[in-house]
C-alpha cells in the first residue's frame, strides 16, 4: 500500500458529467494549469490508492473536467465520485523563491513574538473561511488562523514560523484543559 507521506492531495472528484464517464473535479491548487499535462493520477478509494491514466483533462474556471481510461459510463464515473486525487511529490511544480507548499509547514517550529517557542505545526486544516494551523501547547490543541496578522513570517530555510498571537487565544484553549482537570479532580474528591 502507498504511503500518504510520499504523495500530495491535488483535489477531489465532485460529480459526474454526461453519460460517457466524464467527471468534474475541484483542484486544490493556486496553479491548476501546472497539471494540464499529467498522464496519470491516483484516486483514494477504500483506504487504497488506485492508479488511473488520464484520457483528457480540461480546465473550466475553478473546476477540471476529467476523463480517465477505462471509465466510459456514467455508472463507472459515479463509483468514483467523492474520491480524493493524489499525485507523487515528484509531480509538484517547482517553487519560486519564498514559495512553499502547505505540507512543507508540517513540523516547522512555531515561535511567537510574546510567548516564544510554542511547539510544532502538526496540521493545516483547510476550511471555507480560512486555513488554521494546528499545534499543541501545554497539552491543549490550539487552532491559529493562518492569516498575515497572526503569521508574521515563514522561514523555510530554518523551518520557523513566526507568529503574533491575538490576545487571549492560548488562554481559551489552555483554560479548557485546566477546567477539565479541575472537574475530574472534584469528581474523584467526591467519591
Amino acid at each position: 500500500m502507498l504511503k500518504h507521506a510520499d504523495y500530495f492531495h491535488l483535489g477531489k472528484i465532485v460529480r459526474t458529467h454526461g453519460l460517457t464517464g466524464n467527471m468534474i473535479c475541484v483542484l486544490d491548487t493556486d496553479r491548476p494549469e501546472a497539471y494540464l499535462k499529467l498522464e496519470s493520477l491516483f484516486l483514494e478509494k477504500n483506504s487504497s490508492f488506485l492508479p488511473y491514466f488520464i484520457k483528457k483533462l480540461i480546465l473550466k474556471g475553478p473546476e477540471a473536467h476529467l476523463t480517465l481510461e477505462g471509465i466510459d459510463s456514467a455508472e463507472k464515473a459515479a463509483a468514483l465520485k467523492g474520491s480524493d486525487i493524489y499525485l507523487p511529490l515528484s509531480k509538484l511544480p517547482k517553487r519560486g523563491k519564498n514559495e512553499f507548499f502547505i505540507h512543507d509547514l508540517l513540523g516547522c517550529k512555531l515561535v511567537d513574538d510574546l510567548h516564544g517557542e510554542m511547539g510544532l505545526v502538526e496540521d493545516i486544516i483547510e476550511t471555507a473561511g480560512q486555513d488554521l494551523i494546528s499545534f499543541t501547547y501545554k497539552g491543549a490543541e490550539v487552532l491559529l488562523p493562518f492569516v498575515k496578522e497572526f503569521v508574521t513570517d515563514i522561514d523555510m530555510a530554518t523551518k520557523i514560523v513566526k507568529t503574533s498571537l491575538p490576545d487571549g487565544l492560548l488562554e481559551i484553549y489552555t483554560s479548557t484543559i485546566k477546567q477539565e482537570k479541575d472537574d475530574a479532580f472534584e469528581e474523584t474528591e467526591g467519591e
